[in-house]
């Protein structure tokens, strides 16, 4: 290891994990402290990691107020950052509430941050094209079985039993919303247009979604609406309803069998 990679290294344990080993490399003017110097810049790193918190999830800031800073504060001591790109440093903020707020009337936070986590991944996920409706009837119609379909890599899935997405949905336009909790259920969020989606799920279409997270395939999908129908036709009809949404909405992706696989 190089002497300045040495030195940058203890100078990030420095401002991450107040690690004093840099002390000695501090220059100061005569009468000046070394620590006190070193702290300004480790009350400036704290506060610029809190900021980025603020960023990421601002519904749930707003919420807390001042409060909020002391989450922020806790995170950003126990949780150094590892990447370069601030984008990732709050990932694990909602695990991070969730390991802390034991009680029942706290886990609004969790949800809201988990809400907040997830329309920040959808709207930094990778780019793919969607499956649009002319190549979906081509595989329902060309009885390609095997055919895999996969999510968007924007697509996110919550289940919430508070009104998170209200809160949120206020917030953004800097008000506040009342608290309330909700019967609970899974929401969808994904990105669409360069714009963060959110919609309720119903039950079925929750399972049929955990399926293709699974990684079911168009046939072994239509098997199970024969199974969970009145009869295949409707089965099928209602498949083909449920993947027209989807297509849409720009959700579903299209993993085509290779030639030769039997």
């Amino acid at each position: 290891m190089s002497a300045l990679a040495r030195l940058l290294g203890d100078l990030s344990d420095a401002l991450q994990l107040s690690r004093p080993q840099i002390l000695p490399q501090v220059r100061v003017p005569p009468g000046a402290n070394a620590r006190a110097r070193l702290d300004i810049y480790c009350e400036g790193y704290l506060a610029r990691l809190c900021e980025t918190l603020r960023a990421d999830y601002p519904a749930l800031a707003l919420h807390l107020g001042e409060s909020f800073e002391t989450f922020a504060l806790a995170y950003s001591r126990t949780h150094p950052s590892r990447h370069p790109d601030l984008r990732h440093f709050g990932a694990r903020f909602p695990d991070f509430l969730a390991g802390g707020m034991p009680r029942p009337g706290r886990r609004w936070m969790v949800q809201l941050a988990r809400l907040e986590r997830a329309c920040g991944e959808a709207f930094d996920a990778a780019e793919r094209e969607p499956l649009d409706t002319g190549c979906l009837r081509g595989l329902l119609a060309s009885g390609v079985a095997d055919a895999g379909l996969t999510l968007h890599p924007s697509v996110r899935r919550l289940r919430l039993g508070w009104n998170v997405v209200a809160l949120r949905a206020e917030a953004l336009h800097g008000r506040l919303a009342p608290l309330a909790r909700e019967p609970a259920a899974d929401w969808l969020v994904w990105r669409q247009d360069q714009r963060i989606r959110l919609r309720r799920l119903d039950a079925q279409e929750a399972r049929l979604l955990r399926r293709l997270e699974r990684g079911w395939s168009i046939g072994g999908l239509l098997a199970r609406m024969w199974r969970d129908a009145s009869s295949p036709a409707t089965g099928t009809q209602a498949f083909a309803c449920q993947m027209e949404t989807w297509v849409r909405a720009g959700i579903l992706c299209a993993d085509l069998p290779t030639s030769g696989r039997g």
